[in-house]
């Protein structure tokens, strides 16, 4: 899937390269966490990806809950890690 990053530009994002977060998230989901993960607010993420902030927001929760986590910096290290080790991510998700 491709998802247009904060800078504009377009990066192709595909659930493999994600297999621990993509088997527990919605595609949705798993792109708006990846652009959470790279420092964007929820606005920037809203306007990248055509969303609304709200439907962000409501991705965000359920990612949160989904994964176990309470926050962006928390998101931001499992997301590092599963694209570092997805056998450790499984671990942790």
């Amino acid at each position: 899937m491709d998802i247009r990053s904060i800078d504009g530009s377009r990066r192709h994002v595909s659930l493999e390269a994600m297999p621990a977060l993509g088997e527990v998230l919605t595609p949705g989901e798993l792109r708006v966490a990846l652009l959470v993960a790279e420092g964007a607010t929820n606005n920037e993420v809203a306007a990248s990806l055509f969303l609304s902030r709200r439907t962000v927001e409501s991705h965000l929760l359920c990612v949160y809950r989904k994964l176990g986590i309470r926050s962006r910096s928390q998101l931001a290290r499992l997301v590092a890690i599963a694209a570092r080790d997805p056998s450790e991510a499984r671990a942790v998700v």
